[in-house]
């Protein structure tokens, strides 16, 4: 469905037309993002599991407000700019629930209600994904359901 961020190949012309990353993500889903831009522009993404990327930065020494504080604000917008009514309606409610109970479980409520706060605030550029690439996303729908991530944890 998309790749890490940290590492992969982009035809630099696809890259440039999506407009790069966006800055406004900083962290975490820009790689989504940019995989959404790509399908749209119809263009798909090829995994070779031969290929190997080393990131050296240890996930350990990530600041727990920060992974809250994105996560929740970057899915939202997310899901705004991608998706439509219904399913809409159920992801934003599921993301918003699976946002609070990470910052429970991290102890940074502020950083949750910072990034629920963006996450709808903030305007974002509507390109709903067709009918046909709904099911290619399929992975981003079940990781931002709090149904399937239930289901997975019981």
């Amino acid at each position: 469905m998309a790749f890490v961020g940290c590492g992969f190949a982009i035809r630099r012309h696809l890259f440039k037309e999506i407009g790069w990353y966006a800055e406004k993500f900083f962290l975490y889903q820009n790689d989504v993002d940019v995989a959404f831009q790509v399908y749209l522009k119809g263009f798909s993404i090829l995994y070779d599991p031969a290929c190997r990327v080393v990131h050296r930065v240890a996930s350990a020494n990530r600041c727990r407000r920060r992974q809250v504080f994105y996560a929740t604000r970057n899915s939202l917008w997310l899901i705004r700019a991608y998706y439509t009514w219904p399913g809409k309606a159920y992801l934003l409610t599921s993301r918003v629930i699976i946002g609070l109970l990470r910052a429970l479980q991290f102890a940074e409520p502020g950083a949750y209600l910072r990034g629920v706060w963006e996450g709808f605030s903030a305007p974002v550029k509507r390109r709903p994904l067709p009918a046909r690439l709904r099911a290619t996303f399929a992975p981003f729908w079940r990781q931002n359901s709090f149904l399937h991530q239930l289901l997975r944890r019981a």
